[in-house]
């Protein structure tokens, strides 16, 4: 073969290669934006120090209502979030039990709200019912059926904490741990951040990355005549 043609052949297959490898990108952008349809983005603006945003007539599985005014006494309050499918939420569902076992008590300076703010067929009220007796939750299990707590706190994932004070300002957000893992825990972040401020000591960890799938929020579609 000639220097020309082995020339041409190399070039040949420089494009081709070029043209797969461009082929794969579109593929994959185009698979991303079909997983996330029909889902947005959320301001992640919320920040330590911020105060807890006022909300109310969250409906737990057993019928009942939450607001922000029924825990004011409460020294130190624990929201979770978390939600029915996601393998990493339900790799939590028992430390969530256990967490409710040390601040359940009605007369504990801890409260403890878990809240399913995922929008989808598997995430409704009813299913979380089910899920509570099948997995025997001992814990407040709210729907955020608006999302206006997911979307008010900044939360992402499923799990995910946030812890306030007394005076309602967030101390601590992200992990409850450091490892999915539950027989690999070392650090308990949400317990180490409760501990200091019953304490009134300072907080070691005050944020750490929190693992799990993303929350899928409802898309907001724009009023009829407005920009």
């Amino acid at each position: 073969m000639s220097q020309m043609n082995m020339s041409h052949d190399r070039g040949a297959s420089l494009r081709q290669g070029w043209f797969r490898h461009c082929t794969t990108s579109i593929v994959l952008l185009l698979l991303c934006v079909l997983l996330n349809s029909g889902a947005e983005a959320v301001d992640e603006g919320f920040s330590l120090g911020d105060s807890l945003p006022v909300f109310s007539k969250l409906v737990a599985v057993d019928g009942t209502e939450w607001s922000t005014d029924q825990f004011a006494r409460s020294e130190v309050l624990i929201i979770a979030f978390t939600c029915n499918r996601c393998p990493y939420a339900v790799d939590y569902e028992e430390r969530l039990n256990l967490l409710n076992k040390q601040y359940g008590d009605s007369k504990s300076p801890v409260k403890l709200l878990v809240i399913n703010s995922n929008y989808g067929p598997d995430e409704s009220l009813e299913r979380m019912a089910r899920r509570t007796q099948e997995q025997h939750f001992e814990f407040t299990y709210l729907k955020d059926d608006d999302q206006v707590v997911a979307r008010g706190l900044g939360a992402i994932y499923t799990p995910e904490f946030f812890v306030f004070d007394q005076d309602r300002r967030l101390v601590y957000k992200g992990a409850l741990d450091d490892a999915t893992n539950a027989a690999e825990v070392r650090t308990h972040y949400v317990n180490d951040a409760v501990a200091a401020v019953l304490a009134g000591t300072p907080i070691k960890t005050v944020e750490a990355g929190a693992r799990g799938c993303t929350i899928r929020f409802k898309r907001r579609r724009p009023v009829r005549g407005t920009p």
